[in-house]
This record gives structure tokens, C-alpha cells and sequence, in this order.
């Protein structure tokens, strides 16, 4: 598949407390990889995405929340970009179980941590992110092996494969985006789950089953809102959805919303500007 000669970086000038919120309006323009520095954030865009309306969505949305800050735009080579992950995303802990690694970086052996290997490439969900945090850590002591799980918007697979390692087979996971689903596949066979996992590219409304235990969504609001039509009915009763992508601030509009699909919230959880959650499908009547 042929692979970015360049990325598009966007720096964006804020102070360090204003960061959170400057890096998830970055992330729902589209950014796929984001640096806080002092007194900036770096956002990243594949080459294919329209940097202009990026940023003219960026200052209408900035303006409203009476937030500017400066922005500069430039073209890097995409070797660049693959070096600056490697200078910066070291292996870290995720809630009681997960330890994540890049592949170049080697571990002693984990007796009580589930190692999950994740190369970026050119997608996104290396862990590193709140929103991916906030999944991991509210699935981890829900999933338990015999249980069938859907990946919506998988990225780089972290959370299919974090399943995987949790005992779970017969997963699906795609990806409108082919670059993202080569990229989960890679990272599927770096921890040896390429066999508890079907990838394909592909939307949601493709998926025609109706059974499964759990579904998965980190993917912006806006994404999630458009999604839950095709999802919710795919959900076994007492089946789980968990939900990361929204921003705190969208918190009441976005659970207004939930209200009109059969599902009963059990868990809020905050990271920085970030909520994730847990709801259940309520058993038909």
C-alpha cells in the first residue's frame, strides 16, 4: 500500500494550561498524533486531509469558545514523523493490567501486567491518548473470555488486541480507513492475536450481526452519535458498549442523546478533557 511522502504539522501556540483543551480540539479536526511542548502543541494530519478547512474549523470553533491562540502549518517528510514517535512514545502502564510498548523498545518479563505491543504507523491509538486510556482501563475487569466483541473504528487495533490478550476470539474490527486497518493487522501479528481477530475495511452498516457481547467506540461525538443507529442494535441484551471520544463539555448533550437508544449508563469516567463510558443494553422486553 502506498505510504504519506509527508505529513502536515500543525504547531499551535497555547499555554501549558490550556494544552488539554487546545490537543482535544486538535484530535477531533482529525489529528492523528499530538506533542504538548513548552507553550505549544504539534498536531499531526495525513497529507490527504484538507489542512485549510482544518484550520478554518479551528478558528471558528476557537473563536466561539473565546480561546485564540496562534497557528502555523507546514509540510514535514513522514520520516519525521515516524523518528518523533520514537523519540517520545516510551513504554507506560495502563490501569491494573495493560503495559504498553513500542516495538523498538525492549521489557523485562511482566508477571502481572498483559504487555500489548503498538506500532503507530499511520493510525491512530498507540494508548497514549486519554480517550484510548479511558476504554482500557473501563473494559479490563468487564471482559472475560467467551465473550464476542466488536472494534468500531479500530485505528491501530489496540483495543481488539488488548482483547485478545484478554482471552476473547472471534473478534471484528475495521476501519473505514485501509491504511489503519494494514497498520492494526501489523500490530496484531506483533502480539500474536492475528488469528482472535477478522479485520476488514469497511463502515459499520456492513456488519449484519446481532450477537455480540461487547462493542467498542473511540471515535469523536460527532462519529459515535452518527454510529449508534448501526451499533446498538448489534448488542445482545446486558451486552456492553463503551464509548470514548467525547469531550467534557459535550457530556450533557451527548448523554441527552444516549437516552433515545435502550441502553442504562453504569460508568462516567474523566481524563484531562476527555469522558469515557460504560452503559449496558437493557433486556427486551
Amino acid at each position: 500500500m502506498k505510504q504519506a511522502t509527508f505529513w502536515y504539522k500543525l504547531t499551535a501556540h497555547v499555554p501549558e494550561n490550556q494544552q488539554d483543551l487546545a490537543g482535544a480540539l486538535l484530535f477531533q479536526e482529525g489529528s492523528v498524533g499530538l506533542e504538548n511542548l513548552p507553550e505549544k502543541v504539534c498536531a499531526y494530519f495525513r497529507p490527504e486531509i484538507s489542512i485549510e478547512a482544518v484550520v478554518e474549523n479551528l478558528q471558528k470553533r476557537l473563536k466561539a469558545l473565546n480561546f485564540p491562540f496562534d497557528v502555523q502549518v507546514e509540510k514535514i517528510p513522514a520520516e519525521n514523523w515516524n523518528e518523533n514517535w520514537k523519540q517520545n512514545f516510551k513504554p507506560f502502564k495502563i490501569g491494573r493490567r495493560f503495559f504498553i510498548r513500542p516495538s523498538w523498545e525492549t521489557l523485562p518479563a511482566q508477571r502481572d501486567r498483559i504487555v500489548l505491543t503498538i506500532d503507530p504507523g499511520q493510525a491512530f491509538g498507540t494508548g497514549t491518548h486519554e480517550t484510548t486510556q479511558l476504554i482500557l482501563t473501563l473494559m479490563e475487569p468487564v471482559i472475560k473470555p467467551g465473550m464476542s466483541l466488536w472494534d468500531v473504528g479500530t485505528g491501530t487495533g489496540i483495543l481488539a488486541i488488548a482483547a485478545a490478550k484478554l482471552g476473547l476470539t472471534g473478534i471484528l474490527a475495521h476501519d473505514t480507513d485501509p491504511v489503519a486497518v494494514e497498520t492494526a493487522l501489523k500490530n496484531a501479528r506483533l502480539n500474536q492475536t492475528e488469528t482472535a481477530i477478522r479485520f476488514f475495511v469497511g463502515s459499520a452498516n456492513a456488519v449484519k450481526r446481532r450477537d455480540f457481547d461487547v462493542i467498542v467506540m473511540n471515535i469523536v461525538s460527532g462519529v459515535l452519535l452518527e454510529l449508534l443507529p448501526d451499533v446498538v442494535p448489534a448488542l445482545k441484551s446486558n451486552g456492553w458498549l463503551f464509548l470514548s471520544g467525547i469531550l467534557a463539555e459535550e457530556k450533557p448533550a451527548f448523554l441527552d442523546q444516549l437516552k433515545l437508544y435502550p441502553v442504562r449508563v453504569q460508568t462516567i469516567k474523566q481524563q484531562g478533557e476527555w469522558i469515557g463510558l460504560m452503559a449496558q443494553k437493557e433486556k427486551a422486553e
